[in-house]
């Protein structure tokens, strides 16, 4: 089974467990509608400079396993050949600095542990929709940060309630 590896812990790709958006194999119309919403606001924001947005497409299109966007797609392409042809100096001019040079290490904890909300999100709503359905409450999101190693029910419960108002958000704009 392949592996793959998160700030320094590993977790199982792949584990049959299917997301919320692929109950019987099947993604909903409302899955694909709020993934394109996002692919469409992040499009904006990379045309706009912001150089963070194409790394979050291509993190969510990993995360869940989707095609990445014919936009992404374009411009990840000319930014690697940019970068075969030696015209870009880091990956930090392309995508972005993770994290602040001068609060390095409070930073990086923070962006270690923010990197975990959609991976928090995905097996919440696995646990969920799986074996007993098990409500979303304070037994669950410590359930699911034991299983993770990321800390308690606190810190789970923020991580997820910033990935559902993001897609609330998502839901709301598409009427």
């Amino acid at each position: 089974m392949a592996k793959r590896k998160l700030t320094g812990r590993t977790l199982k790709a792949g584990t049959g467990r299917k997301s919320s958006g692929a109950r019987d194999g099947k993604r909903s119309e409302d899955d694909r509608i709020d993934f394109d919403l996002y692919s469409d606001e992040n499009r904006a924001s990379f045309e706009a400079e912001d150089k963070t947005a194409l790394f979050r497409v291509l993190t969510l299109c990993a995360l869940f396993r989707r095609p990445l966007p014919e936009w992404a797609s374009e411009a990840f392409i000319s930014i690697y050949r940019a970068a075969l042809a030696g015209e870009i100096r880091s990956w930090d001019d392309v995508f972005g600095r993770p994290w602040e040079q001068e609060k390095r290490g409070a930073q990086q904890r923070g962006v270690r542990t923010q990197s975990w909300k959609w991976e928090v999100w995905k097996l919440v709503h696995e646990l969920h929709e799986g074996e007993g359905k098990p409500p979303i409450d304070d037994a669950l999101f410590e359930r699911v940060g034991k299983e993770l190693g990321i800390g308690g029910r606190s810190t789970v419960k923020a991580l997820y309630g910033r990935v559902e108002r993001a897609f609330r958000r998502v839901r709301s704009s598409k009427v």
